[in-house]
């Protein structure tokens, strides 16, 4: 448990901590794979498979015979259901190496930033 403050007052102490794969977010997701026909489709097949929602999917042109990079950005999910679909789809034999994972917390809204209680432009994150 934590203490939320408003001014400077406590305004609640009873919110749980959640675990860090409960967690909702969306998701940036890197990863190295071949370019042939069906792997597009059966990494969003796994992702739907775990509740994963795509938001976009980019796919640079490659050179032929080398693996390509293929950009996700998922809808806000929860961690635990990208960790555990990425799982299933880095054994595949299209990937290769490890996926890139990162959280986008808060991506998009603005928060006001205060140095000496003095107001600073607004930071988007």
């Amino acid at each position: 448990m934590f203490r939320i403050w408003h001014s400077s007052r406590v305004i609640s102490t009873t919110l749980p901590i959640l675990e860090i794969e409960e967690t909702v977010c969306p998701f940036y997701v890197r990863l190295s794979v071949r370019d042939e026909i069906g792997v597009l489709a059966h990494i969003t097949r796994t992702l739907a498979d775990h509740n994963v929602s795509l938001e976009s999917v980019i796919q640079k042109d490659g050179v032929e015979g080398e693996p390509v990079a293929l950009i996700l950005l998922t809808h806000a999910v929860r961690e635990k259901d990208v960790l555990a679909a990425l799982r299933l789809i880095e054994q595949q034999v299209f990937v290769d190496g490890s996926p890139v994972v990162l959280r986008c917390e808060a991506l998009g809204v603005l928060r006001e930033v205060r140095f000496d209680s003095r107001p600073s432009s607004c930071l988007r994150f």
